[in-house]
């Protein structure tokens, strides 16, 4: 694939995937925002050095395509540069520079969970560096499912539940869905108990707020929130029909794990 083809899929991708957070509704108004670790880009340095501190060292000369601060996935699934900003981490790690990205030479200043997308972009590059996107936005019934005092203590049931809802959540999300306690958003403690979360699970929910998951591309991302979200969409309907979902049995669990497992 050439560096203009590469270029291509990875902007078509992100400008699909926001079209559907928004069609779902899951991305009211600004809500949600997204990172790409491109792997070439071929435009040139338009603005002076943006500082920010604690970047990750592992970081240095890496292309990000970034949702902008306060920008709406409508408007991204449109204009991807009006929206968003292709930027280039310096070699010492110093901050970034915009990159030229074929657009109205405008500069959209990234998303206020710039530090975060960082954090996670480098937890990506040192652990599974084939993974480059991070998606977060908020998928209404996998949230609704947050509100739930009794699965909101228990990730483990939350878990489960969504797993035995249907054979697909047990193949297409061989990880799960974690549940974070409730921080605000855009802060350090909601970072760290992401990151931590991400060693383990596919899907990480936060609870009352949304979730965030990483993948191969932005495609895969989603894939796993969406999955998720139609596990919890047939257990809220279920409970609206005034029964309880039964669910997949243990057994049933085993056998999809054992075809995981070998890979059938």
């Amino acid at each position: 694939m050439t560096n203009n083809e590469q270029h291509n899929k990875d902007i078509d991708e992100i400008k699909e995937i926001a079209g559907y957070l928004w069609e779902r509704g899951w991305a009211e108004r600004n809500g949600g925002n997204i990172s790409l670790r491109l792997k070439t880009w071929d435009g040139k340095i338009t603005s002076e050095l943006v500082p920010i501190a604690d970047i990750p060292t592992n970081l240095a000369g890496s292309i990000l395509y970034i949702s902008g601060t306060g920008c709406r996935m409508r408007d991204l699934a449109r204009y991807p540069f009006k929206h968003g900003a292709v930027i280039k981490i310096s070699d010492d790690v110093a901050g970034y520079r915009f990159l030229e990205c074929g657009q109205d030479g405008t500069n959209v200043k990234p998303t206020m969970e710039l530090g975060s997308h960082l954090e996670l972009q480098a937890k990506m590059v040192a652990s599974n560096p084939e993974y480059r996107a991070v998606l977060h936005t908020h998928p209404i019934e996998l949230i609704c499912l947050s509100h739930n005092p009794k699965l909101a203590r228990d990730p483990e049931k939350l878990r489960t539940m969504l797993w035995s809802t249907m054979p697909e959540s047990r193949v297409f999300l061989p990880r799960g869905v974690d549940l974070t306690e409730y921080a605000l958003p855009g802060s350090t403690q909601l970072s760290k108990l992401t990151g931590s979360a991400l060693d383990n699970f596919d899907v990480i929910l936060w609870e009352k707020h949304g979730a965030l998951a990483t993948g191969r591309d932005m495609v895969e991302a989603f894939d796993f929130i969406d999955v998720a979200n139609k596990s919890a969409t047939i257990i809220l309907k279920c409970m609206a029909a005034g029964f309880t979902p039964e669910g997949l049995s243990q057994d049933n669990l085993e056998e999809m794990e054992r075809i995981l497992i070998n890979k059938l």
